[in-house]
């Protein structure tokens, strides 16, 4: 699990600040072709709604390592995931469209639909 105390909550959703805006840390935007590693941030949405675990203040969202532990040996074969971003070393990806296996939220991790586009860290 990635926390991101950065994420802060506003009445009941998070700032408006950009993911740009996190000096001095680097917001790393350049493709890369490289497979994600346990510790990677996966992002997760479905139908609108953005998978993560409110903690407090803060916000977590799934690493690679937690969705492997809900898919069998073969799904995790089948599963292909997209390279996004990274902020400093940190790597951030998304699940192909084209995958045919579900992946599904870890245990403790819920779907939020409102205003899911506004929500960015503010390192």
């Amino acid at each position: 699990m990635k926390q991101f105390p950065m994420f802060k909550k506003q009445k009941g959703w998070y700032t408006d600040d950009m993911i740009q805006d996190i000096a001095p840390r680097k917001f790393h935007v350049e493709f890369h072709d490289c497979a994600p590693q346990a510790g990677d941030t996966v992002f997760l949405f479905d139908d609108g709604a953005v998978c993560f675990r409110a903690e407090g203040d803060d916000a977590a969202f799934p690493t690679l390592g937690e969705i492997e532990k809900t898919l069998t040996r073969e799904e995790r074969a089948q599963i292909r995931y997209r390279y996004l971003f990274s902020i400093d070393e940190e790597r951030f990806f998304i699940p192909d469209v084209h995958n045919t296996v579900t992946v599904r939220a870890p245990a403790g991790y819920g779907w939020q639909e409102d205003n899911i586009k506004r929500a960015a860290p503010l390192y």
